[in-house]
Protein backbone atom coordinates (compact mmCIF):
# COMPACT_ATOMS: atom_id res chain seq x y z
CA UNK A 1 0.00 0.00 0.00
CA UNK A 2 1.00 3.33 -0.54
CA UNK A 3 2.56 5.68 2.05
CA UNK A 4 2.69 9.50 0.95
CA UNK A 5 1.14 12.86 2.30
CA UNK A 6 -1.31 14.16 0.39
CA UNK A 7 -1.88 13.94 -3.76
CA UNK A 8 0.75 16.16 -4.33
CA UNK A 9 3.71 14.09 -3.33
CA UNK A 10 1.92 10.64 -4.62
CA UNK A 11 4.35 9.97 -7.41
CA UNK A 12 7.31 10.32 -5.31
CA UNK A 13 5.52 8.45 -2.03
CA UNK A 14 4.99 5.40 -4.41
CA UNK A 15 8.96 5.42 -5.56
CA UNK A 16 9.68 5.51 -2.03
CA UNK A 17 7.33 2.73 -1.11
CA UNK A 18 8.66 0.62 -3.69
CA UNK A 19 5.55 0.48 -5.78
CA UNK A 20 7.11 1.10 -9.17
CA UNK A 21 9.77 -0.80 -8.95
CA UNK A 22 9.51 -3.76 -11.04
CA UNK A 23 9.23 -7.51 -9.33
CA UNK A 24 12.55 -9.25 -8.46
CA UNK A 25 12.40 -11.85 -10.79
CA UNK A 26 11.29 -9.73 -13.59
CA UNK A 27 14.18 -7.64 -13.11
CA UNK A 28 16.63 -10.74 -13.23
CA UNK A 29 15.11 -11.94 -16.35
CA UNK A 30 13.50 -15.23 -15.24
CA UNK A 31 11.49 -17.34 -17.81
CA UNK A 32 9.51 -20.06 -17.46
CA UNK A 33 8.10 -21.59 -14.07
CA UNK A 34 10.19 -23.94 -11.77
CA UNK A 35 7.42 -26.11 -11.04
CA UNK A 36 4.92 -25.88 -7.79
CA UNK A 37 7.04 -27.70 -5.35
CA UNK A 38 10.14 -25.78 -6.25
CA UNK A 39 8.00 -21.91 -6.00
CA UNK A 40 6.54 -23.28 -2.74
CA UNK A 41 9.78 -24.25 -1.09
CA UNK A 42 11.31 -20.61 -2.69
CA UNK A 43 8.15 -19.24 -0.92
CA UNK A 44 8.66 -20.53 2.19
CA UNK A 45 11.99 -19.75 2.06
CA UNK A 46 11.59 -16.39 1.43
CA UNK A 47 8.79 -15.77 3.92
CA UNK A 48 12.20 -17.09 6.71
CA UNK A 49 14.63 -14.31 5.41
CA UNK A 50 11.48 -11.48 5.14
CA UNK A 51 10.90 -12.36 8.87
CA UNK A 52 14.51 -12.00 9.84
CA UNK A 53 14.69 -8.51 7.81
CA UNK A 54 11.46 -7.27 9.32
CA UNK A 55 13.05 -8.20 13.09
CA UNK A 56 16.51 -6.59 11.86
CA UNK A 57 14.10 -3.29 10.53
CA UNK A 58 12.39 -3.43 13.41
CA UNK A 59 15.55 -2.63 15.55
CA UNK A 60 17.52 -0.88 13.51
CA UNK A 61 19.24 2.41 15.09
CA UNK A 62 19.89 4.47 12.04
CA UNK A 63 18.54 6.02 8.80
CA UNK A 64 20.64 4.25 6.38
CA UNK A 65 20.60 0.83 8.31
CA UNK A 66 16.24 1.55 7.67
CA UNK A 67 16.63 2.59 4.35
CA UNK A 68 18.69 -0.35 3.38
CA UNK A 69 16.10 -2.83 4.75
CA UNK A 70 13.09 -0.88 3.79
CA UNK A 71 14.55 -1.72 -0.42
CA UNK A 72 15.60 -5.29 0.40
CA UNK A 73 12.27 -6.19 2.01
CA UNK A 74 9.90 -4.15 -0.69
CA UNK A 75 11.98 -6.26 -3.66
CA UNK A 76 11.24 -9.42 -1.86
CA UNK A 77 8.25 -8.74 -1.17
CA UNK A 78 7.42 -8.15 -5.14
CA UNK A 79 8.80 -10.88 -6.21
CA UNK A 80 6.20 -13.62 -5.60
CA UNK A 81 8.47 -16.55 -6.96
CA UNK A 82 5.72 -17.12 -9.30
CA UNK A 83 7.03 -16.18 -13.13
CA UNK A 84 3.31 -15.11 -14.03
CA UNK A 85 2.01 -13.30 -10.99
CA UNK A 86 5.87 -11.37 -11.31
CA UNK A 87 4.48 -10.50 -14.88
CA UNK A 88 0.98 -9.19 -13.69
CA UNK A 89 2.59 -7.62 -10.85
CA UNK A 90 4.94 -5.84 -12.98
CA UNK A 91 1.76 -4.91 -15.49
CA UNK A 92 0.02 -3.30 -12.65
CA UNK A 93 3.07 -0.89 -12.15
CA UNK A 94 2.98 -0.14 -15.62
CA UNK A 95 -0.10 0.90 -16.00
CA UNK A 96 -0.22 2.41 -12.92
CA UNK A 97 2.63 4.87 -13.89
CA UNK A 98 0.89 5.81 -17.05
CA UNK A 99 -2.06 6.43 -14.79
CA UNK A 100 -4.37 3.27 -16.64
CA UNK A 101 -6.28 2.74 -13.37
CA UNK A 102 -9.00 0.56 -14.71
CA UNK A 103 -6.38 -1.37 -16.32
CA UNK A 104 -4.43 -1.52 -13.37
CA UNK A 105 -6.92 -3.06 -11.45
CA UNK A 106 -8.05 -5.59 -14.36
CA UNK A 107 -4.25 -6.82 -13.62
CA UNK A 108 -4.25 -6.36 -9.92
CA UNK A 109 -7.52 -8.57 -9.88
CA UNK A 110 -6.01 -11.28 -12.03
CA UNK A 111 -3.05 -11.58 -9.23
CA UNK A 112 -5.95 -11.99 -6.33
CA UNK A 113 -7.60 -14.34 -7.88
CA UNK A 114 -4.68 -16.27 -9.21
CA UNK A 115 -2.60 -15.98 -5.45
CA UNK A 116 -5.20 -15.75 -3.11
CA UNK A 117 -2.50 -16.15 -0.45
CA UNK A 118 -0.24 -13.71 -1.69
CA UNK A 119 -0.03 -10.49 0.41
CA UNK A 120 1.34 -7.83 -2.29
CA UNK A 121 -1.24 -8.83 -4.31
CA UNK A 122 -3.62 -7.58 -2.31
CA UNK A 123 -1.91 -4.34 -1.28
CA UNK A 124 -1.51 -3.35 -4.83
CA UNK A 125 -4.87 -3.82 -5.49
CA UNK A 126 -5.63 -1.68 -2.26
CA UNK A 127 -3.37 1.14 -3.98
CA UNK A 128 -5.11 0.93 -7.13
CA UNK A 129 -8.49 1.21 -5.32
CA UNK A 130 -7.35 3.89 -3.26
CA UNK A 131 -6.02 5.77 -6.09
CA UNK A 132 -9.35 5.24 -7.30
CA UNK A 133 -10.74 6.54 -4.35
CA UNK A 134 -13.18 3.48 -3.35
CA UNK A 135 -11.98 3.39 0.09
CA UNK A 136 -14.26 0.48 0.94
CA UNK A 137 -12.40 -1.72 -0.79
CA UNK A 138 -9.26 -0.73 -0.40
CA UNK A 139 -9.86 -1.07 3.33
CA UNK A 140 -11.32 -4.48 2.61
CA UNK A 141 -7.87 -5.42 0.43
CA UNK A 142 -5.45 -3.70 3.10
CA UNK A 143 -7.22 -5.62 6.11
CA UNK A 144 -6.43 -9.13 3.77
CA UNK A 145 -2.82 -7.76 3.29
CA UNK A 146 -2.24 -7.13 7.35
CA UNK A 147 -4.16 -10.55 7.82
CA UNK A 148 -1.01 -12.05 5.98
CA UNK A 149 1.29 -10.09 6.36
CA UNK A 150 0.68 -8.38 10.05
CA UNK A 151 4.18 -6.49 9.56
CA UNK A 152 3.67 -5.24 6.39
CA UNK A 153 4.50 -1.38 7.20
CA UNK A 154 3.23 -0.61 3.45
CA UNK A 155 -0.29 -1.79 4.19
CA UNK A 156 -0.52 -0.21 7.90
CA UNK A 157 0.77 3.12 6.52
CA UNK A 158 -2.00 2.79 3.43
CA UNK A 159 -4.39 1.55 6.45
CA UNK A 160 -3.88 5.06 7.99
CA UNK A 161 -4.36 7.24 4.90
CA UNK A 162 -7.79 5.76 4.04
CA UNK A 163 -8.86 5.88 7.89
CA UNK A 164 -7.80 9.72 7.17
CA UNK A 165 -10.36 9.88 4.04
CA UNK A 166 -12.80 9.03 5.64
CA UNK A 167 -12.50 11.38 8.81
CA UNK A 168 -11.50 8.74 11.76
CA UNK A 169 -8.20 10.81 12.77
CA UNK A 170 -8.08 8.63 16.05
CA UNK A 171 -7.78 5.38 14.26
CA UNK A 172 -5.23 6.73 11.42
CA UNK A 173 -2.69 7.93 14.18
CA UNK A 174 -3.29 4.48 15.49
CA UNK A 175 -2.44 2.87 12.31
CA UNK A 176 0.31 5.19 11.93
CA UNK A 177 1.95 4.56 15.01
CA UNK A 178 1.42 0.59 13.68
CA UNK A 179 3.66 1.78 11.14
CA UNK A 180 6.48 2.51 12.59
CA UNK A 181 6.54 0.33 15.48
CA UNK A 182 7.48 -2.05 12.46
CA UNK A 183 9.68 0.66 10.63
CA UNK A 184 10.90 3.34 13.18
CA UNK A 185 12.59 5.17 10.30
CA UNK A 186 8.99 5.81 7.92
CA UNK A 187 9.22 9.55 7.84
CA UNK A 188 5.86 9.60 5.84
CA UNK A 189 4.47 8.07 8.97
CA UNK A 190 6.53 9.79 11.51
CA UNK A 191 5.34 13.07 9.99
CA UNK A 192 1.84 12.14 10.41
CA UNK A 193 1.94 10.93 13.51
CA UNK A 194 3.64 14.49 14.95
CA UNK A 195 0.49 16.17 13.20
CA UNK A 196 -2.52 13.94 14.49
CA UNK A 197 -0.74 13.49 18.09
CA UNK A 198 -1.48 17.17 18.26
CA UNK A 199 -4.99 17.09 16.55
CA UNK A 200 -6.14 14.14 17.97
CA UNK A 201 -4.60 14.03 21.48
CA UNK A 202 -4.31 17.75 21.65
CA UNK A 203 -0.97 19.87 23.17
CA UNK A 204 -0.76 18.10 26.47
CA UNK A 205 0.63 19.97 29.76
Amino acid sequence: MVHFFGHSKLVAGLLVAGLLLAPAGIVRGQTGDSGEKGEEAEVRSGAEVVDSLLDRLQQSEDEATASFLEETIIRAWLDSGSDTINLLMARTVVAMQQGDLPLALDFSNAMVDLAPDYPEAWNKRATVLYLLKDYGRSLEDVERTLELQPRHFGALSGLGLILLEIGNKAGALQAFRMALDVHPFLENARQSVEQLELEVEGQGI
